[in-house]
């Protein structure tokens, strides 16, 4: 069975009308109804069709054969847009950009941090944690200690510097 053929399928001329009413933008009880099934069982049969395996395949079919049909508008439209020496430049750009990207002209990356080290978005989490722990290290091994010789059973020490606050 070819798998993008909706006529392997045997669907009804009302599951048919069906499916193409629910890919033109309807909902399932619209599109009961506007393929022929009475306002009472409209629902029904739009819930039902919805959860049909056969229906569900050839909704895939024909959205895929859909976005195909619009993805060569929608490539028109960028190139006119990008074309178009009126439209402001930055949406040029975003257009030209699209195009590029659907054709698979990605934009590099960034280079590589000069310390040799991958971006933390490519690295994974034991990598993130080790990094976390070095630079907790760095930081710690930097911060001076303010309490020594302060208190010693909570007496000013010898030699440690005493301020009144009241002054």
């Amino acid at each position: 069975m070819n798998r993008n053929d909706i006529t392997t399928l045997k669907l009804s001329k009302k599951e048919r009308a069906f499916v193409s009413a629910l890919v033109e933008g309807g909902e399932p009880t619209a599109a009961a109804l506007k393929s022929g099934y009475a306002e009472s069982d409209a629902a029904t049969a739009g819930w039902e069709m919805m959860h049909a395996r056969r229906i569900a395949a050839a909704i895939d079919i024909e959205i895929k054969r859909a976005l195909v049909a619009g993805a060569a508008v929608a490539s028109r439209f960028l190139v006119k847009t990008v074309k178009d020496e009126t439209a402001p430049a930055g949406v040029r750009v975003q257009a030209a950009n699209s195009l590029l990207d659907r054709a698979g002209y990605v934009a590099p990356r960034q280079d590589a941090p000069r310390d040799g080290s991958r971006p933390l978005t490519d690295q994974s989490i034991d990598e993130l944690r080790t990094l976390v722990d070095r630079l907790e290290r760095e930081r710690g091994s930097s911060a001076k200690d303010v309490t020594r010789g302060v208190l010693q059973h909570g007496k000013p020490s010898i030699g440690a510097e005493t301020t009144d606050i009241y002054d």
